[in-house]
């Protein structure tokens, strides 16, 4: 892409700010630094109750699009509606394409998508062309004046994506991870390479993947995420602690592995090891988590916390003198690329 640190970039993700996605945080923070401009076009507000300290440092404004789809749907009608008039011979192949697509696979998300997309637009998207006379027939909507759209995940963010610019004529490019690369259909993750101006991903393993999907479709580079390192202080411990202390963190979800860590923790603790870990996350497995803490009788020795914002995390990293994680690649193909949990870990020593 060229210099466009003049310009502004609009930044599409699933849902900010979330707790779990401290390495977008940090990027966007990283951007800014480097003097880009940002706009960040979220699909959803999480809701969490809990947000990182450094999301105040963050200089770019919020844009939410609706998620839902039925509790907005005159909007999208009215939206789309709009845009096929203004544009019809555009609107109507993107829109035949999602559609086709949607019944090919029994499901609903790419025309959802595609509606989201051509809200955003119509709503806060249109070109300089026709912002006067959409500020004027949508005063409630600000309009975004973006030169370039990046979307952080591969399927949803990158399908928004994908349609926006299909729509406008604007360029776009995307971050690809993990689960929204090895569980998305080849032919579709293929069109997003090819239309897009580059594409980043976290691990050279996602980087060979990916090109092979796409046949070098387009530029797929490997990009780590990165840290804060003056966060990361590493502890001056001169003793160990009588009862070693046992961190892990994660979204309690099939492929981080917990009931592999805690069986293997069972065994530890067979042998008569003493130790107290901490599990830090949330998810759907919690209740199971917690049914096979009760079923190991490891309650007394193994807790479960609640997701918290880095800053307090950092002291349970400090206090640690060993960090475990146990991923696992699934039947599906879903796995992590590089937990950015273990950098942190690695980080602090």
């Amino acid at each position: 892409m060229t210099n466009t640190s003049d310009k502004t970039i609009g930044f599409i993700l699933k849902g900010y700010p979330r707790l779990s996605e401290t390495f977008i945080l940090n990027e966007i923070l990283l951007l800014e630094r480097l003097g880009f401009k940002l706009h960040i076009i979220a699909m959803r507000n999480p809701g969490e109750t809990a947000v990182h300290e450094n999301v105040k440092r963050v200089r770019a404004q919020v844009t939410y699009i609706p998620d839902y789809f039925w509790p907005f749907f005159f909007a999208f009608i009215k939206a789309n509606v709009r845009l096929w008039w203004r544009k019809p011979g555009v609107y109507w192949s993107a829109f035949s394409f999602a559609l086709l697509r949607s019944l090919r696979q029994f499901s609903s998300s790419t025309i959802k998508r595609f509606a989201q997309a051509a809200y955003l637009v119509e709503n806060h998207l249109n070109n300089r062309r026709d912002r006067d006379k959409a500020a004027s027939r949508n005063g409630r909507c600000a309009q975004i004046d973006v030169a370039h759209l990046h979307a952080h995940f591969s399927h949803g963010p990158t399908t928004v994506a994908f349609f926006a610019s299909w729509l406008t004529g604007m360029t776009y490019s995307f971050s690809a991870h993990a689960k929204d690369i090895y569980l998305q259909e080849h032919d579709f993750l293929r069109d997003k390479i090819a239309h897009a101006r580059f594409v980043v991903t976290c691990t050279e393993f996602n980087k060979d993947y990916l090109q092979k999907v796409s046949g070098n479709a387009a530029p797929i580079f490997r990009c780590y995420h990165g840290l804060h390192l003056e966060a990361f202080t590493v502890p001056t411990k001169l003793h160990p602690t009588a009862v070693p202390n046992i961190l892990s963190i994660g979204r309690f979800v099939p492929k981080k592995g917990f009931p592999v860590l805690l069986h293997a923790l069972h065994r530890l603790r067979q042998q008569g090891l003493q130790f107290h870990c901490r599990i830090v996350g949330s998810g759907p497995m919690k209740d199971e988590l917690l049914q096979l803490l009760s079923t190991l009788q490891m309650r007394d020795c193994v807790e479960l916390l609640a997701p918290m914002p880095q800053e307090k995390l950092l002291e349970y990293y400090r206090h640690a003198e060993l960090f475990a994680l146990a991923c696992e690649v699934q039947e599906d193909g879903d796995r992590d690329g590089i937990p950015n949990v273990l950098v942190e870990a690695m980080a602090m020593g």
